[in-house]
């Protein structure tokens, strides 16, 4: 699966959801200034195209109705002086927004806002860069919507890496087509990331509540770490997005991927060129995490912990998914072929042989069999499944494709799965 991008866009106020709000005045409009930092060209996103394109062309939705704070520097300031933890109204910002005031002004006033980004600091070809230098951005900002659609907008740590160098959302928070380089630590987000590109070093980000990545959120060159903190029954959705691999400029990014959970994660739709570690804490975590519909090229997967599913993937290429004894992986319904390694600790089932229509087969342990056809010794194509029951075998209705082998893997309930049967050509 890779996300198709539209045709170009054209914003209006229509689009970007401002028509009927209520805009926040910035003073003289021909103030705007372009100062700091510019992207010189060494970003891929000049080339390729910004985020804030691809937020329109992905389809994220508008930000709700509500307030609308205009950044219309790049210079991280507070033109009226002042403490930015009471920051309450626009005016007290001075002659121009910096994007930290807008996020003290989102954080100290009810009600949802919008935080859009000036065109004239901003345009989508040469992507204004706003760089964090310092602490003191706040956490818990509520009812926001970070809206870079349209926009060319790069946020830069610079040796920043106290906690408060990032800042946090609450559930109904959403950040839209922004561009997010050398995040130093993890950002808390309960609510929605969505056409975006981050990369740094250490974790990533702290999924919580309900949170939604995606779609089309890019992460590298970095490691990602998808932590979700709090303990609940509700599913931290990770969805349309790309690790270790940029579709803006079909470049290969370095990639580690730590899942570590508290709690259940689904992560689906997504694209994976990456070495992904799956970790949990599964004393606390109270469901299964569950990676379904994504796909795997030249990716090595890694089950080092708790409990997944991993089921209706596509995985291709060179590499390999290993599982220890302190997880369970459970594998179902996947296409895999090409060069994958696959190690468990459930041992495989045996196919004995196929006539008059019927395979048969033994398992060494109770489980459920899947069957699959493929040219090598792998899974491409799944065909059927059945329960199988140790020392009396199994035995399955199917229809062979000339041509390809049979194969099958066994499924343990709480072990996990097996790799794939020595294969058996009908």
């Amino acid at each position: 699966m890779r996300l198709g991008l539209a045709s170009a866009c054209v914003m209006s106020l229509a689009l970007l959801g401002l028509g009927c709000l209520n805009v926040f005045s910035i003073g003289a409009q021909d103030g705007a200034r372009d100062g700091g930092s510019r992207d010189g060209g060494r970003d891929p996103l000049t080339d390729g195209g910004t985020f804030g394109e691809w937020a329109a062309q992905v389809g994220a939705a508008p930000c709700a109705a509500g307030a609308v704070l205009v950044v219309d520097t790049v210079e991280d300031e507070l033109d009226a002086g002042g403490d930015f933890s009471t920051l309450a109204t626009r005016a007290e910002a001075g002659l121009h927004l910096s994007f930290r005031e807008a996020l003290w002004l989102a954080h100290n006033t009810a009600g949802p806002k919008s935080v859009v980004f000036d065109e004239g600091v901003f345009p989508t070809k040469a992507p204004g860069v706003m760089t964090i230098a310092s602490p003191g951005l706040p956490w818990g900002v509520r009812d926001v919507c970070l809206d870079g659609r349209g926009r060319g907008v790069i946020v830069r740590w610079d040796n920043c890496f106290a906690p408060s160098c990032v800042w946090g959302f609450d559930s109904k928070s959403r950040m839209l087509g922004l561009t997010l380089e050398g995040l130093p630590q993890a950002m808390n987000v309960p609510g929605e990331v969505a056409a975006c590109r981050l990369s740094g070093s250490g974790r990533m980000l702290n999924l919580q509540g309900a949170a939604v990545v995606g779609p089309g959120v890019i992460f590298g060159p970095c490691q990602v770490g998808l932590q979700a903190e709090t303990p609940t029954l509700s599913q931290h959705s990770v969805k349309g997005s790309y690790f270790g691999f940029d579709p803006l400029t079909n470049q290969l990014l370095p990639v580690q991927v730590d899942m570590y959970l508290f709690a259940a994660t689904d992560v689906r739709d997504s694209e994976f060129h990456s070495v992904t570690y799956l970790t949990a804490d599964s004393q606390q975590q109270q469901s299964v995490s569950r990676l379904t519909d994504n796909v795997y090229q030249d990716a090595q997967l890694f089950a080092v912990g708790g409990n997944w599913l991993f089921a209706h993937n596509t995985v291709r290429g060179s590499g390999s998914i290993s599982v220890t004894r302190s997880a369970s992986l459970e594998l179902r319904q996947n296409s895999i072929s090409g060069a994958v390694f696959i190690a468990s600790p459930v041992p495989a089932p045996t196919l004995i042989g196929y006539a008059n229509g019927m395979l048969t087969g033994t398992c060494p342990l109770d489980g459920h069999v899947e069957v699959f056809t493929d040219p090598g010794n792998l899974g491409e194509i799944f065909v059927t499944e059945t329960d199988c029951v140790a020392g009396a075998g199994f035995s399955v209705a199917l229809q062979v494709v000339a041509g390809l082998n049979l194969t099958a893997t066994l499924t343990v309930p709480s072990q996990g799965t097996s790799g794939f049967s020595n294969p058996l050509t009908p």
